[in-house]
């Protein structure tokens, strides 16, 4: 379950015609290929492809955790609490794995958007492909849907998230090992495992996103990312400082809450601001051994950099 709630993060922790490429293309960070539509290009915050002027995307996260556990932690509700609405579900083969299709609606910045959710894996693996587009843009929906369909996972194919980000850190200084490439995110923890099964369940990770933040609400915004994160309500920020690295400025944030068992959990975030509306996002989170940790997910971020 720990995996599930850790993993569900992610689906938050964030015009077209019907024509497509007639060519499977390799999708970076993954192990699978698909066909994107046309016009669509590789995206350079995620796993997938944009057509960043229609507000449409195609993201594939890949998941190491049982594909039948995913269904059943998928339920109504659970959808519901992401604020989505469910409209329908569809039974599916890809290759030889069973996969279900979600159909939902949801309201992103004031604007109605369909999503269309593809999962499937099995006992060892998932993985969850998600396509949206604005409600308005209903053309949109059939070269989404075609293009999902088209996806295939090749269990053979090397996967090197490093290499696919488009950002780096340096962990040569601390214990940290790098552990995955997740939806568009480097992981990294002590014992090369996510979930990590150390004591105090440190974990840091690196990723970047895409939202317009206001000067003026940049410092709310950075707080409003840690009080999204599961029991996010409990979350009491202790310091937070204007930063600057890699020309970029930013906020560093130190905060205390409780995780999922009640239990003091520190957090320790970095969101760096670029052009065009991206940020990078960086985050430590630990269980104890806080001040130590606290100086090492410090020397870890401030390493960052742009390839």
């Amino acid at each position: 379950m720990m995996k599930i709630k850790f993993l569900f993060i992610f689906i938050l922790l964030n015009s077209i015609v019907f024509a497509q490429n007639e060519k499977s293309v390799i999708v970076e960070g993954t192990k699978c290929r698909i066909i994107p539509p046309k016009k669509f290009t590789a995206s350079a915050i995620f796993s997938g492809f944009e057509k960043a002027d229609a507000a449409a995307s195609i993201m594939i996260v890949e998941m190491p955790t049982s594909y039948a556990q995913m269904v059943i932690n998928f339920t109504p509700d659970v959808i519901k609490n992401q604020g989505m609405i469910l409209v329908k579900t569809e039974n599916l083969q890809i290759q030889n794995y069973n996969a279900t299709l979600y159909y939902v609606t949801q309201l992103l910045n004031n604007t109605n958007f369909n999503k269309q959710i593809l999962m499937f894996g099995d006992s060892s693996f998932t993985e969850l492909i998600t396509g949206i587009y604005p409600a308005s843009q209903k053309k949109l929906r059939r070269p989404i849907h075609k293009s999902m369909l088209s996806i295939t996972y090749h269990k053979e194919q090397i996967v090197n998230g490093e290499f696919a980000a488009k950002f780096k850190v340096d962990i040569s200084s601390s214990n940290f090992k790098y552990t995955s490439y997740l939806s568009g995110s480097l992981i990294y923890t002590l014992d090369g495992l996510m979930p990590t099964q150390t004591e105090n369940k440190e974990v840091f990770i690196v990723g970047s996103g895409k939202q317009e933040v206001n000067i003026a609400t940049r410092e709310q915004y950075s707080i409003a990312r840690l009080k999204a994160l599961p029991y996010g309500e409990t979350t009491e920020v202790e310091e937070i400082h204007p930063i600057t690295l890699n020309n970029m400025e930013g906020y560093e944030v130190v905060a205390h809450g409780l995780n999922s068992q009640k239990k003091k959990q520190m957090y320790y975030e970095i969101i760096l601001y670029a052009q065009d509306d991206l940020f990078y996002i960086m985050l430590g989170t630990t269980l104890g051994n806080f001040e130590s940790d606290l100086n090492t997910f410090k020397t870890m971020a401030k390493t960052f950099q742009l390839k």
